[in-house]
């Protein structure tokens, strides 16, 4: 996801496909204090929040004001308070600092008794942060992205774990997202059981064959038929990152499926002979034959680029400038994230930071 220039603030997204169903779901249950969205990778997990919490947000982006429909606009903008963790969050007090200096910067707060100090002292951390929260008047969105990158026995789940049973004890103005590919090790269900938890698992967030077909149509120059449509979406299960594969190579291949699909087989088009050759399920080797369809029609400068950047797993744009010795690093950053391709922007410390998917 890319900075859109603030840390801590909403992360940008492109291109993408409105999940209104979901959308649905979670404005049915805005009563409930905590939601967790668990899904295997390139699963849509943070662009499903990032685009909802959108949809309130305090200062709607032209990109966000699209999202708002006029049934929602009567209620209280809501400020997104997004924390993408590492495994350096797992210590407790680097998630401490984390998270008191997302909430001063995006809520202002000033109630922090500078007296108290921090320290290692989880449980004065612990009360410093329900002091913080219970100041908070206005409605804000408290997001713990990346929650797997936290070692599951990691003191800050001791953190994490008092900041959820404060807000959903005192119905604060906070509303918790946790985002991971793991189920995160918390007792969901006794909260859930209190009807204070909504879950969004793996099946919920993938494509319908609806979602599907609309997302392989705006990511097509040319309209695809529908018999293909439900190739793509039987052979991905509808999983998001396998459509974006798919689409991407038949992006690159040029190949027109505004004909009947009875009928291709009369044309010698690669790409129709790649999708009548997809397996009913896509296996490891599959993916890694897509993912290297769309990495070999890549501009040279791009391969060299992501050959370098590579070595790491999260890397910014002045360090990916000198490494990879260009000075177009932010342009091939841009157009790799808009495409979905390899890559995944985040807000962070460091602005502009990306990791590898």
């Amino acid at each position: 996801m890319m900075s859109n220039g603030s840390t801590f603030a909403l992360p940008q997204f492109h291109d993408i496909i409105l999940r209104h169903r979901l959308y649905n779901l979670l404005d049915s249950n805005r009563d409930k204090p905590l939601v967790v969205v668990q899904g295997q990778a390139a699963q849509g997990k943070s662009t499903l929040v990032a685009s909802y919490l959108g949809r309130y947000s305090v200062q709607p982006t032209s990109q966000t004001a699209d999202l708002m429909p006029a049934a929602i606009e009567s209620i209280s903008p809501i400020t997104p308070v997004w924390l993408h963790l590492s495994s350096r969050e797992s210590e407790h007090t680097n998630l401490f600092e984390l998270l008191i200096n997302a909430l001063s910067q995006r809520k202002k707060v000033t109630t922090l008794p500078s007296t108290l100090g921090t320290g290692d002292d989880i449980d004065r951390q612990i009360d410093i942060i329900k002091s913080v929260l219970s100041s908070i008047a206005e409605p804000v969105a408290l997001v713990f992205d990346n929650l797997e990158s936290i070692d599951s026995t990691a003191s800050s789940y001791l953190l994490i774990k008092s900041v959820i049973s404060y807000v959903c004890s005192s119905r604060s103005s906070v509303r918790i997202f946790l985002i991971s590919r793991e189920f995160p090790p918390i007792n969901i269900s006794k909260i859930k059981m209190e009807q204070g938890c909504l879950i969004i698992r793996n099946e919920e967030l993938a494509f319908t064959f609806e979602e599907t077909e609309q997302f392989l149509q705006a990511h097509s120059n040319q309209r695809i038929s529908s018999d293909i449509v439900k190739k793509i979406h039987a052979v991905t299960e509808g999983w998001p990152g396998g459509v974006t594969l798919i689409s991407e190579s038949i992006s690159k291949s040029g190949w027109g499926v505004n004909i009947a699909s009875s009928h291709i087989n009369r044309f010698n088009l690669s790409t129709a002979n790649l999708i009548s050759a997809i397996p009913n399920h896509l296996t490891a080797e599959t993916l890694d034959y897509f993912s290297n369809e769309v990495y070999a029609v890549l501009p040279k400068h791009i391969k060299h680029f992501l050959i370098r950047a590579s070595m790491f797993e999260e890397i910014d744009t002045d360090i990916a400038s000198q490494l990879c010795d260009t000075e177009n690093s932010r342009e091939i950053l841009d157009y790799l994230e808009k495409r979905n391709l390899f890559i995944q922007r985040h807000t962070s410390s460091i602005p502009h930071s990306l990791a590898q998917n």
